[in-house]
């Protein structure tokens, strides 16, 4: 893989943005870096090589990057709407773009049984006791 394919953009300017941002840079994903403008962190920064079926090796490869990340640090929120939001559109998507929301939407059927689980888990604590947050629930869980 080409240092070109490795990925560079910013966040917002929230301080949980900037939590974020942090958190992305001490995590190590590599398809973020500094941007030039602002200093604002790019949540996607990735140059396709014109290889499509390179492209993609390398777009699952971000995913399972991602996934990891995302798997490692439960309490820092979800980066996925900054990474999207960096990303070309349209036509100007690549492999790497196709194959990257391919395997995160894998992720997402595979991980939507769990997702449906706790939900009907923090309902009946609603339902039954009606006094514990989503923080206090979450906690409960693990």
């Amino acid at each position: 893989m080409s240092t070109k394919s490795k990925l560079s953009r910013g966040g917002p300017r929230s301080p949980i943005g900037r939590q974020k941002t942090r958190a992305a840079k001490s995590r190590g994903l590599s398809f973020t870096a500094l941007g030039p403008k602002n200093g604002r962190r790019c949540f996607w920064k990735v140059a396709a090589t014109g290889d499509y079926s390179a492209d993609c090796d390398a777009g699952r490869a971000y995913a399972l990057q991602y996934l990891a990340y995302q798997e490692e640090a439960k309490d820092a929120g979800s980066l996925l709407q900054l990474i999207v939001a960096d990303m070309p559109r349209g036509k100007d998507m690549s492999g790497i773009e196709n194959a990257f929301l391919e395997m995160i939407c894998f992720a997402a059927v595979e991980g939507a049984y769990r997702a449906r689980e706790i939900s009907r888990y923090w309902d009946r604590c609603r339902q039954d006791e009606g006094r514990f947050t989503q923080d206090e629930n979450h906690k409960r869980l693990q």
